[in-house]
């Protein structure tokens, strides 16, 4: 059973190219209950009133993050976990500027849409996938957890990471949601406290994201186990404590687990001229957007301009920036290009453009990415040599990744533009290290449009 003991880290950076940089600080820390700190308004909680009829679906809405508010020492039948004032907006601004990296109403939408469209669910399914390429179903928890242990060099991770495995093997990449999604409750209603959203986009928001985790999940318990799950997958850390507190929560009066979980969620307060952010996927996973632009025609003539020659290839067309030449005719469907002033060295700069087919769909392409992943990673292994992964799209909107293997003496980026069950690949090698081969080779690739 081989696993390479950067695959995390790895993932981990290949995340972190689509996330905004204030949410790096927010994404690795604990929540709000973890820092120990508790909080009340200076003349203890204060019950809010609530609009005619609104009750009982912002008292379900509490219940989403009911555990935390409860951690806290605040109020769960009060939205937001207490009564906004002075005090209360001051200390509440703390907080998410310590834990979350949140100051500000943009920041506030950036940790919020990231929440919704990304979180960690989405760190989680793909090392999971990841352990499975690696062949961890044939094993037993204890014995991938000791294994795991191993190679994250912490018994503890091991079992956290091992006992997550097993939840993914039964309930899929979407075993954790309810971790993201419960978060993303709880910062909605702080900031409200916080006057970073107003009270009716706070609750406008928390309605749209509270009718997805309604069908999500079946019963309050079916979604307590997912946000208990990815507490423990997130944090290493058993979850009994926290499910203690959610067990008290259900017994006591006027509790929001004594609502049904199928109730009826409507809005009964003045809704918000617009609501801050993007919409969260029904389905609780990222929703990148791509595929616009119109493809090609095979054989059709495209004119050299200053800037570079535009090539068409039966598979696709793309532009090669001016300064670069193409060696005569194509190797097996592979299409060189050398800068001008390098043609007779020995070993030049090149990049190299070629299209293959696989099996899998444009929709698929993070499986499609993560057998790259593995594939790099283990021509790398023994070598002096680091592994860079990063993610975007292309002008056309398709699915673009890229990696770079940096050695000593030479350094590759191979460029991979996803399509249904096929893919374009542009690899530079650069022997000199020179900017300009890395922005052609770039160029190529964001330019690169699909033949019809």
């Amino acid at each position: 059973m081989r696993f390479q003991t950067y695959i995390k880290q790895l993932v981990c950076l290949l995340l972190a190219a689509a996330l905004p940089l204030v949410l790096l600080a927010g994404c690795g820390q604990k929540d709000a209950a973890d820092s120990g700190k508790a909080s009340e308004d200076a003349n203890g909680p204060v019950k809010q009133e609530e609009p005619a009829g609104a009750a009982d679906t912002i008292l379900w809405i509490n219940g989403l993050y009911a555990v935390l508010t409860e951690l806290n020492g605040w109020d769960y039948t009060v939205f937001g976990g207490m009564e906004p004032n002075a005090v209360t907006k001051k200390m509440m601004a703390q907080m998410l500027d310590e834990w979350w990296g949140v100051t500000d109403r943009d920041t506030a939408i950036e940790n919020m849409d990231w929440l919704l469209t990304e979180g960690h669910r989405g760190e989680f399914a793909e090392l999971m996938a990841l352990l499975d390429e690696e062949g961890l179903a044939a094993y037993s928890e204890e014995e991938n957890a000791a294994y795991l242990g191993e190679i994250f060099a912490d018994e503890t991770e091991g079992a956290f990471v091992a006992r997550a495995y097993e939840a993914y093997k039964e309930k899929g990449p979407h075993a954790i949601d309810g971790w993201d999604l419960c978060r993303a409750m709880s910062l909605l209603g702080w900031y409200y406290v916080a006057d970073y959203y107003t009270e009716s986009e706070a609750l406008d928001k928390s309605l749209e994201v509270a009718q997805v985790i309604q069908k999500t999940f079946s019963s309050w318990d079916d979604l307590m186990d997912s946000y208990f799950l990815g507490y423990e997958y997130w944090s290493s850390e058993d979850s009994a404590p926290r499910r203690a507190v959610y067990e008290d929560i259900k017994s006591q009066d006027g509790s929001p687990y004594s609502l049904p979980w199928d109730l009826p969620l409507e809005r009964s307060w003045e809704a918000a001229p617009s609501v801050p952010g993007t919409s969260i996927p029904e389905d609780g996973a990222a929703a990148p957007q791509g595929g616009g632009a119109e493809a090609v025609p095979t054989g059709a003539t495209l004119e050299s301009t200053d800037s570079g020659t535009a090539y068409v290839k039966d598979f696709g067309s793309y532009t090669v920036p001016a300064g670069w030449v193409e060696l005569d005719g194509g190797l097996s469907g592979k299409y060189f290009y050398l800068p001008e002033d390098q043609q007779d060295e020995e070993y030049p700069d090149n990049i190299s453009v070629e299209s293959g087919s696989n099996r899998y769909a444009a929709e698929d392409h993070i499986q499609f990415r993560q057998a790259i992943v593995s594939q790099l990673s283990a021509q790398i292994q023994g070598l002096d040599a680091t592994l860079l992964g990063d993610g975007t799209f292309t002008d056309a909107g398709d699915y673009l990744y890229a990696f770079t293997i940096t050695e000593p003496d030479v350094t590759t980026r191979q460029y991979y533009v996803v399509g249904d069950q096929k893919y374009c690949l542009i690899h530079l090698t650069s022997f000199t290290g020179a900017q300009e081969a890395f922005d052609a080779a770039a160029q190529i690739a964001s330019g690169f449009q699909w033949a019809v």
